[in-house]
């Protein structure tokens, strides 16, 4: 079951930790209006001996 935590400080930096369970890769976006246009999206993967982590902004 996938769990998604997020926590604030008193500068309204937000910390985020997805636990899951894969093989492969995961991803997941942010989006002010529920669309893909415009949205931030998280791009991570673990493999044996790597895991990577990329963040992209949707045109």
């Amino acid at each position: 079951m996938p769990a998604l935590c997020w926590d604030h400080d008193e500068q309204e930096m937000m910390t985020f930790e997805l636990q899951i369970h894969t093989t492969g890769w995961v991803a997941f976006g942010f989006s002010p209006h529920g669309e893909l246009s415009g949205c931030d999206i998280v791009i991570g993967g673990v493999f044996p001996n790597i895991s990577c982590t990329d963040f992209f902004h949707s045109p």
